[in-house]
């Protein structure tokens, strides 16, 4: 599932969340992400591949923070 091309199609407001212990999408290929689609923004939890169970709160603040109006 290698979504690197399609990706770079995005032109909406993007959050990439990745977890800094993910061993299935590794922090480095998760940082990648952001690069490619143009503004996004990037946040890294402490956390493995689930970040919303492992860290509940620290993703719907990251989330919160995100669609909060600026």
């Amino acid at each position: 599932m290698d979504q690197r091309e399609s990706i770079r199609t995005i032109r909406t407001p993007t959050l990439v969340i990745i977890g800094a212990n993910d061993p299935a999408t590794t922090p480095e290929v998760g940082r990648a992400a952001p690069g490619a689609i143009p503004g996004a923004t990037l946040a890294v939890l402490d956390a493995a591949h689930l970040s919303a169970i492992e860290q509940p709160a620290a993703f719907a603040a990251t989330v919160e923070a995100f669609l909060r109006p600026q």
